[in-house]
């Protein structure tokens, strides 16, 4: 069904009017309909965004797609500088109990769950510029899905990409493909803070817990 009405506007000093109808379809779109039968679409703000939010896991996969390739082709062109160089070594150790003891020693600043994660992905998928810093990318982009989550429990689907986004655009993007322990820290950063407020429901004392949380494992990942 549409619906219509007159509109008169003057298009010129010579105070010539000009008779439109605006129409209004079945799907909401309202038309400027001209003497001429012209056709002329306005676009509502508000249509655009349930547009948005239907397709919003799609565009939220096709993110994680793009992240990937675009992640993974930056390491691929980067080659390992000196902090990722103990990165690599630690990877090379016959063991982990071999990796321990040069941490033990000094010899690595990281702690050994990040050593052991980085091992997992180079025994698995061979030792590369991309697989040694597969673990920051997976953690970055956890880290970004985190976020998407939080965002749209609180504030809807739409925000929720932003969020996503978001980081991306931050200097922090950078860790996202470093073999340094940053992209895990921001994982588990963002996967707690996603879990204790999700419910919607969160007191000051579960941010001072989680303020105390962050410090923890920004020392242990910093200071080993």
């Amino acid at each position: 069904m549409v619906r219509e009405c007159r509109l008169e506007t003057n298009y010129d000093h010579r105070a010539d009017n000009v008779e439109q109808s605006a129409s209004v379809d079945s799907q909401g779109r309202v038309w400027l309909v001209a003497d001429a039968h012209s056709r002329l679409p306005i676009v509502r703000p508000a249509a655009v965004m349930a547009a948005l939010e239907q397709r919003s896991r799609w565009i939220l996969g096709f993110f994680c797609l793009m992240f990937l390739l675009g992640t993974c082709g930056r390491a691929s062109q980067k080659l390992f500088w000196h902090d990722e160089l103990f990165t690599l070594y630690m990877t090379r150790l016959p063991g982990l109990g071999d990796v321990w003891r040069a941490i033990a020693d000094g010899a690595e600043a990281s702690p050994p769950l990040f050593a052991a994660i980085t091992r997992a992905s180079t025994g698995l998928l061979g030792e590369g510029l991309i697989t040694v810093r597969l673990p920051a990318i997976a953690g970055f982009l956890i880290a970004s899905l985190a976020a998407c989550v939080f965002v749209t429990r609180r504030c809807g689907p739409i925000y929720g990409l932003v969020a996503c986004l978001l980081p991306t655009a931050t200097d922090a993007y950078v860790y996202a493909y470093e073999a340094r322990p940053y992209g895990i820290v921001l994982a588990l950063a963002a996967i707690v803070n996603t879990f204790v407020v999700y419910d919607g429901e969160s007191i000051w004392l579960e941010g001072l817990a989680l303020m105390g949380l962050y410090c923890i494992i920004a020392a242990s990942f910093w200071w080993g």
